[in-house]
């Protein structure tokens, strides 16, 4: 999933900000950890900013964006993206 990029390496707690580079952005975003066994977990985003784990180790996330037409009942288009992290 990551078309062999490395992932990028932080400090335990670190804050990671997601700054998506669309005209138009999003309505909804959501990011989520990957854990073994294709489990998802939700990640807390407030104004694109979360706080790294503070155990060493290699994590993966999820990125998920969706725009919606003007009274929010429709899908317009949805788009995605999967990032590692490795904590030093």
């Amino acid at each position: 999933m990551l078309n062999g990029e490395p992932p990028t390496v932080i400090d335990p707690g670190d804050q990671i900000t997601i700054k998506p580079n669309y005209e138009t952005l999003p309505a909804k975003v959501y990011v989520s950890e990957i854990r073994e066994n294709n489990v998802y977990l939700p990640v807390d985003l407030l104004d694109g900013v979360f706080d790294a784990p503070k155990v060493k180790g290699l994590y993966y996330y999820l990125y998920e964006a969706t725009w919606l037409t003007e009274d929010g009942k429709y899908t317009l288009n949805q788009t995605s993206a999967v990032f590692a992290v490795e904590i030093m």
